[in-house]
């Protein structure tokens, strides 16, 4: 009776722990995805701020050519 006992407590130590690395996993997995989505969102602003200051520089350069002329 002890050992079966023992064994049942075992058995609930182990499933509850096993739950609980399961559980971190998935938040670890979570925070990885959350900082690549991150990091591309971060990625796609830099493009279009470089975009924005690309237009802006080719418009003044256009402007100061038709001063020239």
């Amino acid at each position: 009776m002890d050992l079966l006992l023992s064994m049942l407590i075992a058995f609930v130590n182990n499933s509850h722990s096993n739950r609980q690395q399961q559980a971190e996993g998935r938040g670890v997995r979570s925070v990885r995805r959350t900082s690549l989505r991150e990091k591309q969102m971060a990625a796609k602003a830099d493009a279009r701020g470089e975009a924005r200051l690309r237009e802006t520089f080719d418009s003044v350069v256009d402007d100061d050519m038709q001063v020239r002329e």
